[in-house]
């Protein structure tokens, strides 16, 4: 990987980086994987942005056709969630942003300012996709107003999805199966993905008790670690 460039608009970027890096591990917590802390961005045609702290994963597509890049190879690189937070305050939506890729860092050039940081391509982080994509989805869960759960996770952290009862907590469900199941999951986490979607209804799938739960949104792809619990 030497010299690739990548030309993206600021509103783009910024956009990816929103969408995936709540879901790394904080930047202040002592005792957290500071391989979590990173974000990770991986080429492949399309430019993918995924960051988790193992209970929330979150991945976010930029297609080819919103970027431009100088050489047709994939290639992998890996930054610190907040040296790239910092330099996007400089970026404004409608700035043209170039992104020089080196093996061990990465310049960013705005407005004639460059920006440099490190790449940490040299550490191994997880493949993501196995967590979710080898599932076949059993169940779905459609919620018609995504407020109105929200309002319910302020006061709840650990939410219960019971299909017995067609209901979330006390918020009313619809589900894609009349079998009995019950699913649980951190309130707090399911709050910041359901904030960051732009749909008022939302539809969330599970292969199952213990499965995760995946919500899809256009290039927007949200994952939740379930609660273990006997109910």
């Amino acid at each position: 990987m030497k010299n690739i460039i990548i030309n993206i608009q600021g509103k783009k970027l910024k956009n990816a980086i929103k969408n995936v890096s709540f879901s790394c591990v904080r930047e202040n917590k002592k005792d957290g994987n500071s391989l979590l802390k990173k974000i990770h961005i991986v080429y492949n045609g399309d430019l993918k942005f995924e960051a988790t702290n193992s209970r929330l994963l979150s991945q976010y597509v930029v297609k080819s056709d919103k970027f431009k890049i100088n050489k047709n190879e994939n290639f992998e690189i890996l930054i610190s969630k907040k040296e790239v937070t910092d330099i996007l305050k400089n970026i404004k939506a409608k700035d043209m942003v170039t992104m020089q890729v080196e093996k061990d860092e990465i310049l960013f050039s705005i407005n004639e300012e460059d920006y440099t940081i490190k790449n940490y391509s040299h550490l191994s982080y997880p493949d993501l996709d196995h967590a979710y994509k080898r599932d076949e989805y059993k169940y779905e869960i459609f919620i018609e107003d995504k407020d109105e759960l929200l309002s319910l996770i302020k006061k709840e952290e650990e939410v219960i999805v019971n299909s017995k009862n067609n209901k979330i907590n006390s918020v009313k469900i619809k589900g894609s199966t009349n079998i009995n199941w019950v699913l649980g999951f951190n309130g707090k986490y399911l709050s910041k993905q359901l904030k960051i979607l732009k749909n008022k209804n939302v539809t969330i799938k599970t292969a199952g008790k213990f499965r995760p739960l995946v919500i899809e949104e256009g290039n927007n792809t949200q994952v939740l670690a379930p609660l273990r619990f006997n109910d």
